[in-house]
């Protein structure tokens, strides 16, 4: 395998298919990326992994792409996150908002800010999104939570957004 295989099989994969139709030798394949690209990093991978989550877990592969992102600097993968998380795609929506959790920034507030408000939105998502903003050392990070615990019908996203207030408690 080399890079322009990697890059040209994440392009073609944007995002995997969902768990349903993915087959066992795609997971393995899509596997084998991810591990040439932890040992051959490149920025150019960055946006192709975070935009390559398919509904569900990739057969437990998907989990493991936080490897191959952790491998660069928060300037490099913040921009593309962002864009990520407010993809049309819900499974790499939640996926990202996952990966947030290695970046607290305050440059992902807003999009951060919008998962959890939407109803629409997944459980989990929201969920995620607020455990992120938790750990984003901001005052706007704060505010966001508060509001959003005061109108929060959901137990389990409330319970994930006091948990984040709790966590900034000093």
């Amino acid at each position: 395998m080399n890079e322009e295989e990697a890059i040209e099989f994440l392009r073609q994969h944007q995002p995997m298919p969902p768990d349903t139709e993915l087959t066992e030798d795609l997971s393995t394949r899509y596997d084998e990326i991810r591990e040439y690209c932890i040992a051959h990093p490149d920025r150019e991978y960055i946006p192709l992994f975070l935009n390559s989550f398919g509904e569900g877990d990739g057969f437990g592969v998907y989990v493991q792409v936080d490897e191959v992102i952790r491998e660069f600097s928060a300037e490099e993968v913040i921009p593309h996150l962002i864009k990520a998380l407010h993809s049309e795609h819900p499974s790499v929506r939640e996926w990202c908002a996952q990966i947030a959790i290695d970046f607290p920034s305050p440059e992902l507030i807003d999009s951060l800010r919008e998962l959890l408000q939407n109803r629409d939105e997944k459980q989990d998502t929201r969920c995620y999104a607020a455990s992120d903003l938790g750990l984003i050392d901001d005052k706007r990070a704060t505010a966001v939570l508060e509001q959003a615990f005061e109108k929060e019908t959901d137990p389990r996203v409330w319970v994930a957004i006091n948990d984040a207030l709790a966590g900034k408690q000093p």
